[in-house]
């Protein structure tokens, strides 16, 4: 968020509750996994945490302890009406090609609940659609010699690039993070061309994989 931080966002929704019996439930999603991170977040006014990549079964299960569904009854006169078969998502026999190291796919796998050839080319596909335009930006930062900005999108990058299992360049990124927080422009000089090696590595393998779906 641009203008405030998530501890700021918990204090501001707490004090507004302040005049309501109403209370919102609020669970940190975070990259920063750190001993005492969720410690902080409790302590700050969330109700839970999680750190990223979030498996989509476990988020599921936090959601379902903090927002159980509403039990309305169904009309016995009023069956639900099944999904059109046309509508029903069908597993490709295919599986997917080696990465060769740039996704762990049995990794993505595991986080997503699934091993749908397709469903996981899809997420992927969005996933790219996140970070596409993160190497320019990363480039223009480091050109311009903008630490905080750089520590910024790198975190941001990190966080997606570890729920799509892209963990070489979730690596690389992690030590871009470090070492733009610490403005040490020679460590982030010697790191942008292997940074910029793991997208294309990514990259490539996406278009291989929509190559392959289309």
């Amino acid at each position: 968020m641009p203008d405030m931080d998530g501890f700021e966002l918990t204090a501001a929704i707490r004090e507004a509750e302040t005049s309501t019996e109403d209370k919102i439930p609020i669970i940190a999603v975070t990259a920063n996994a750190l001993r005492g991170e969720a410690e902080r977040c409790l302590a700050a006014g969330m109700d839970d945490f999680l750190a990223k990549p979030v498996e989509l079964l476990l988020l599921r299960k936090v959601l379902a302890h903090w927002m159980p569904p509403a039990a309305i009854p169904m009309s016995p006169e009023r069956p639900p009406t099944p999904a059109p078969q046309s509508q029903v998502r069908q597993s490709r026999p295919e599986t997917l090609p080696d990465s060769h190291g740039a996704v762990d796919v049995a990794g993505l796998a595991h986080l997503l609940g699934s091993d749908d050839s397709t469903y996981l080319g899809e997420m992927l596909a969005f996933f790219w659609e996140s970070v596409a335009d993160t190497p320019p930006q990363l480039a223009l930062l480091i050109r311009a010699r903008d630490a905080a900005g750089l520590k910024e999108v790198a975190h941001a990058a990190k966080g997606a690039t570890r729920s799509a299992a892209a963990e070489a360049l979730a690596a690389a990124l992690q030590d871009l993070e470090v070492a733009a927080d610490a403005a040490d422009w020679s460590a982030v000089e010697a790191m942008a061309p292997q940074i910029e090696r793991e997208f294309s590595a990514v990259e490539e393998y996406i278009c291989e994989i929509a190559a392959m779906q289309s």
